[in-house]
């Protein structure tokens, strides 16, 4: 009987230290994530011109910030303007965020500059 209590014990010990261990884990993961950057990065991509053949410099330097500052990967490629049956003028914009740990791929419907 004494050694179905003890390992009892035991096991119920072993079992309180991977809750810390599990609960540890799941914090380091929502405090890695960079959620900052993506909101930087979709705000910059969001306020600039539509791509055409004289802002692939533009691009170019949000690649190579992007990777200086934060160590990540970043693309996008904004498409030409549409209109809506409201007159507005919307164009879709496709980011890509990749910082070895987490990558992000997203469509945003952009409002155009009328």
């Amino acid at each position: 009987m004494g050694f179905v209590v003890s390992a009892f014990i035991l096991a119920s010990a072993i079992m309180v230290t991977q809750v810390g261990f599990v609960g540890q884990t799941a914090v380091e993961g929502a405090l890695l994530f960079p959620k900052e950057q993506i909101r930087d990065v979709r705000a910059l991509v969001g306020s600039l011109p539509p791509e055409d053949s004289d802002n692939s410099g533009i691009r170019e330097d949000v690649r190579i910030l992007a990777l200086a500052r934060w160590n990540a990967v970043v693309d996008y490629r904004a498409d030409a303007s549409r209109s809506t049956s409201q007159g507005y003028g919307i164009r879709r914009v496709s980011l890509f965020y990749e910082d070895g740990s987490v990558t992000c791929e997203e469509v945003l419907n952009v409002a155009a500059d009328s």
